[in-house]
C-alpha cells in the first residue's frame, strides 16, 4: 500500500477566501471597519503596528505583513521575559473565522445526481474541490437507500473503504479548520457506517483548539504543540511519496526544512516529491530548486482550485461512489 502525506500550505485554503500572510493585515482592517464595535479589540493590534513604523528609519522591513510584524513583536517580548499578548491571538482567530465561509448543504434532500452535490449549496459550489480531496484522503464511499412505495432514496450512507490502494496523511501549515470542517459537515449530514477520520498533523495549531502559535522565527520550538509535531514526523518517516500545496517555502521557514530533513534520514521508501504552487516571477521555484536534490522532485506553477476541482470518482453498482482519483488527478498535473 502507498503511503502520501500532503503538506498543506496557505495557498491550499487561499482559494476559500482565507487571507494568506501577505494580505492578512489587509483584510483585518476591511474586517474592523465593517464593524467597529464587534472587532473593536483590533485597534490595539493597529496601534502596536504603526509604533514600529520608526524601524523603516533604520531597516528595510514589510509591515504590511503580518508575520514579520508578528516576528518582530515576538522577539521583542521574548526578550524581555513576556509572551505574546493574548489579544493578537484572539485577533489571528477573529479573521481566519470571519474570512471561512460555511459549508452549506445542497437543501432539505440531495437532487437525483446527489453525487454531485455532496459538498455543494444550490447555487454554491466553492467547497466541491475541497470535499472530494478530503473524501479521499479518507477513502470514503457514499450510497444511496432506497424504499418506499416509489423507490427513491431516501438517505445517504457513508462508509470507508476497507482495503484502499493508498493511505493518506496530511500535515499542515494553517490555522483554519478546512479538512476537519468537511469531515464535520460529513458527519451531520450523512449517515456514517464507520468512523470518518482524518490523519492530521497542524503544525502551529488551530483556530478551534485554543492553541495558536504565532507565524513567527520561533513556531519550531513551542511545547504546546510538541505532539502534532512528533505526528507530523512521524507521517514524513512513513511516506512514500510527499505532495507539497500551496506553499512557497519562505525563506525565513528554515524549520519546515529541518523537520522534511530529519524526517527522511528515517524514511526508508521516499519515491517522490512534488510541489504545486502559484510562482508568478519564478522566485518559488527556485527556492525549491535551490532545497530539493532529489532525483524524483517535480515543480508545477499551477492552480490549487483548478487542482481540487478535477479531482472525481468512481461510479459502483448500486449507485455510490468511491473517491478514488485523487491519483490519477494528480498525475495529470504532471503529465
Amino acid at each position: 500500500m502507498e503511503k502520501v502525506v500532503y503538506l498543506l500550505g496557505a495557498g491550499f485554503s487561499a482559494p476559500l477566501g482565507i487571507p494568506v500572510m501577505r494580505n492578512f493585515l489587509m483584510k483585518s482592517r476591511d474586517l474592523y471597519y465593517s464593524d467597529q464595535t464587534k472587532f473593536a479589540h483590533f485597534q490595539e493590534i493597529f496601534n502596536t503596528i504603526n509604533e514600529l513604523s520608526v524601524i523603516k528609519n533604520f531597516y528595510s522591513s514589510d509591515l504590511f505583513n503580518i508575520e514579520e510584524i508578528l516576528s518582530i513583536l515576538e522577539m521583542r517580548e521574548y526578550l524581555e521575559g513576556e509572551e505574546l499578548k493574548a489579544n493578537f491571538l484572539r485577533y489571528l482567530a477573529d479573521v481566519i473565522n470571519h474570512f471561512t465561509p460555511e459549508l452549506r448543504p445542497y437543501g432539505p434532500k440531495l437532487p437525483g445526481n446527489w453525487e454531485d452535490m455532496l459538498f455543494s449549496s444550490f447555487r454554491d459550489s466553492t467547497w466541491r474541490g475541497y470535499g472530494h480531496f478530503i473524501s479521499t484522503i479518507c477513502n470514503l464511499i457514499f450510497r444511496e437507500s432506497r424504499g418506499g412505495y416509489t423507490g427513491e432514496y431516501e438517505q445517504i450512507y457513508c462508509g470507508t473503504d476497507a482495503n484502499p490502494d493508498v493511505t493518506y496523511s496530511i500535515v499542515t501549515l494553517n490555522y483554519d479548520c478546512v479538512p476537519e470542517s468537511i469531515v464535520k459537515f460529513i458527519k451531520g449530514n450523512y449517515n456514517c457506517e464507520t468512523d470518518v477520520s482524518l490523519r492530521i498533523a497542524k503544525l502551529h495549531g488551530s483556530v478551534d483548539s485554543g492553541v495558536i502559535v504565532p507565524p513567527t522565527w520561533s513556531k519550531g520550538a513551542n511545547r504546546k504543540i510538541i505532539t502534532e509535531w512528533k505526528k507530523a514526523y512521524d507521517y514524513l518517516t512513513q511516506a512514500n511519496h510527499l505532495r507539497i500545496i500551496g506553499y512557497s517555502l519562505p525563506t525565513a521557514d528554515a524549520y519546515v526544512k529541518y523537520l522534511l530533513k530529519s524526517a527522511v534520514t528515517k524514511a526508508p521508501h521516499l519515491k517522490a516529491i512534488d510541489v504545486i504552487s502559484l510562482d508568478d516571477d519564478g522566485t518559488v521555484k527556485r527556492r525549491y530548486d535551490e532545497f530539493m536534490s532529489f532525483t524524483y522532485y517535480r515543480f508545477v506553477d499551477k492552480n490549487v482550485r483548478d487542482y481540487l476541482g478535477s479531482i472525481n470518482f468512481s461510479g459502483l453498482q448500486p449507485k455510490a461512489v468511491r473517491f478514488d482519483k485523487l491519483e490519477k488527478t494528480h498525475m495529470s498535473y504532471f503529465t
